[in-house]
């Protein structure tokens, strides 16, 4: 949008189009003083769109509310782009080529966390503020499931990257094992901190993950460009999983410190039993091939899950 104060009069002239793309030009009569020209642009456009003015107020708000949210996505996009760029100027095609699979393997994973964030974010944000106690119990639910879930992809990322990269992508891509075995356990630290981020927006603390984004990016940023030129995907592995370790502790600190801690310890405890159990089935029958041994150590993981109970609250 394009708006002209001190015009004649206040109109909507139209959309014309300029390199960035199309732009609705609008003159106002009003002076850009003292928030007049503001005030001057949502009545006009008010009795364009035949909106009544509160109206437009209230999309304004929620325009500007929303973009943190925007700055943090992109501050997100950067990160999953930015050692792949570096890599490939500093070490070139190859390296990217085996780097990249463990990124697109990270990729798919983020749906896990976004599909536990829109389920839980109409009860967060309908909890607060009447109820901090209660969205701190739903946040730390949702911190359990993910737990639950993630801890296991963190072990099989460890103990199986090299079989999943040969069975998934081929043989080709198995000097990517090293960056994979490092990349693929991230996605722990990636559900915890989708979540907590979440939580941010829905008790308005939103500007927070301008900060929390951009120093997550800034440690992918420094570290990527002291490991990658001596360890390569290797090095580009460990800046990502320094720069997601990074973003959850400064998303889920922030979390804690407007007074909704999950109690962490406690917390851990029984998902850390289950995703412990997982792992050891899964190294002990490695041999059998993944595939076997993978299905051995989910049926494994989900008895000891149903045996403690591990879903269902602390006692």
């Amino acid at each position: 949008m394009r708006a002209k104060p001190r015009a004649s009069r206040s109109q909507v002239i139209g959309v014309r189009s300029s390199p960035t793309g199309d732009v609705l030009d609008v003159r106002l009569a009003a002076p850009p003083v003292d928030g007049a020209a503001n005030a001057e642009l949502l009545a006009t456009l008010s009795r364009a769109l035949g909106v009544p003015g509160r109206d437009l107020a209230l999309w304004r708000d929620l325009f500007f509310k929303g973009i943190p949210l925007a700055y943090a996505g992109v501050m997100i996009t950067l990160l999953f782009q930015l050692d792949q760029v570096l890599l490939e100027r500093l070490r070139g095609a190859t390296e990217v080529g085996y780097y990249s699979v463990s990124i697109r393997v990270l990729e798919g994973l983020t749906l896990v966390p976004r599909v536990i964030g829109y389920a839980f974010m109409p009860t967060l944000a309908a909890l607060h503020p009447s109820s901090p106690s209660a969205l701190t119990a739903v946040y730390r639910r949702g911190c359990r499931y993910l737990l639950l879930l993630g801890l296991p992809v963190a072990a099989f990322g460890v103990l199986a990257a090299a079989p999943f990269l040969e069975l998934v992508f081929g043989r080709g891509y198995a000097p990517g094992a090293g960056a994979a075995a490092v990349v693929i356990p991230t996605a722990l630290f990636l559900f915890l901190s989708n979540f907590s981020e979440t939580t941010l927006a829905c008790i308005n603390r939103s500007r927070i993950l301008v900060l929390t984004s951009t120093l997550a990016l800034l440690v992918d940023l420094v570290l990527a460009l002291l490991f990658i030129p001596a360890h390569g995907a290797l090095g580009a592995a460990w800046a990502r999983f320094a720069a997601e370790g990074a973003y959850l502790a400064l998303s889920a600190g922030f979390v804690s410190y407007f007074g909704h801690s999950p109690s962490w310890p406690r917390l851990l405890l029984r998902p850390a039993a289950a995703g412990a159990v997982f792992a050891l089935v899964l190294h002990a029958s490695l041999g059998r091939g993944l595939v076997p041994a993978s299905i051995l150590a989910s049926v494994a993981w989900a008895v000891v899950v149903l045996a403690l109970g591990a879903w269902r609250e602390e006692a």
